[in-house]
């Protein structure tokens, strides 16, 4: 891990699987955005299956992004908008 407690090793690869894709392009979400999240998350959340939410307040909302490693590449299930953030913040 990188000395910032990143969850992801350093230099990694990510891939956007085509949901992720489809919800980025709808809602406007910049690539970049969700690569951010992921270094540099303001929230950490176990989900199921070896997954990770994490959290990043963008302005008036949160950007929510869950991945899974594979093969020190960050598999980017989804990427979303929320009103409220994590626990309903």
């Amino acid at each position: 891990m990188s000395a910032r407690g990143s969850h992801v090793a350093e230099s990694p690869r990510y891939y956007f699987i085509r949901h992720a894709r489809n919800r980025m392009r709808r809602d406007r979400i910049p690539e970049a955005d969700a690569i951010k999240t992921i270094e540099d998350p303001d929230h950490v959340e176990p989900e199921i299956r070896d997954r990770v939410n994490v959290w990043k307040l963008t302005g008036a909302s949160w950007l929510k992004v869950t991945y899974v490693v594979e093969n020190e590449t960050a598999v980017i299930i989804t990427v979303t908008l929320k009103r409220k953030g994590p626990q309903g913040r």
